[in-house]
């Protein structure tokens, strides 16, 4: 049942039904030089949720990458063209996005190869939990952005892909104010905030922005659940703090004191 499961994820998420009408089974045009894979989601413990895998392959020119994507359950996909693209340093990168559902607990591996090449990724794995039934009114916002440049962190070096969502303020964020406020007919502060520091973690991240984005996302989820939905934007907290670390993947952790709005 699990193997249908991943096969129908695939399915959905378009991996096995790219149109191969112009490279039927032909090997791919450009010469890759490298190839990284990675997964971002939603952060939450709720399902359905969406995982996003992309795959980069950075190439010596302009050209075709047929990309074939394996997981450990022994699914293969057949040959998906993407076409190279020059960033803005001159570099040429063909980026692959596909969308996962997640519907029930994952825990598999995946890993890229390039029909015609010799390069493949490294086994990524996927191990998403389902805690719960995500409300229908809450949903997971996709961001359409193409990837095309290489960037390195400035913590700790380790290259990470450029772009992917708009990245969430690192514990510098501009706090409502507290005890400060314009009081209210009753005399009392704008905002108030628990004395109860809470902690989110996202392992597994492809990108910095994205890991902090999605343990962002999990600190709201852990907040509502305690306090209720009040405490839960992560903009009225207090004494946030950020930590990523670079582990193969980021792992990122995000705390602060809830505040209610």
């Amino acid at each position: 049942m699990y193997s249908k499961l991943i096969r129908r994820s695939m399915m959905k998420s378009g991996i096995a039904a790219v149109s191969l009408a112009a490279l039927a089974g032909g090997a791919s045009a450009a010469n890759v030089t490298s190839l990284q894979m990675g997964f971002t989601d939603s952060g939450s413990h709720l399902c359905p949720r969406i995982a996003t895998m992309k795959v980069w392959a950075h190439v010596d020119g302009p050209g075709v990458v047929n990309f074939v994507i394996r997981n450990s359950n022994g699914i293969k996909t057949g040959a998906l063209p993407v076409n190279a693209v020059k960033g803005p340093a001159g570099n040429w990168m063909a980026t692959l996005t596909r969308e996962i559902k997640i519907t029930t607990s994952v825990d598999t591996r995946y890993m890229a190869e390039v029909k015609g090449s010799s390069k493949v990724s490294n086994w990524v794995p996927l191990k998403e939990a389902c805690l719960g039934k995500a409300p229908q009114t809450t949903g997971y916002k996709k961001v359409g952005r193409h990837i095309s440049e290489l960037n390195k962190d400035k913590d700790d070096g380790k290259p990470i892909p450029q772009g992917g969502g708009k990245p969430l303020p690192q514990g510098g964020g501009k706090p409502l104010p507290s005890g400060h406020g314009k009081p209210s007919g009753g005399g009392k502060p704008v905002s108030q905030c628990s004395n109860q520091r809470i902690t989110a973690d996202r392992h597994l991240a492809a990108t910095r922005a994205g890991g902090i984005t999605t343990a962002w996302l999990a600190w709201e989820a852990s907040v509502r659940k305690l306090m209720g939905k009040k405490y839960s934007n992560y903009h009225n907290s207090k004494d946030r703090k950020v930590d990523c670390k670079w582990q193969g993947m980021f792992k990122c952790s995000v705390s602060a004191r809830p505040c209610a709005a």
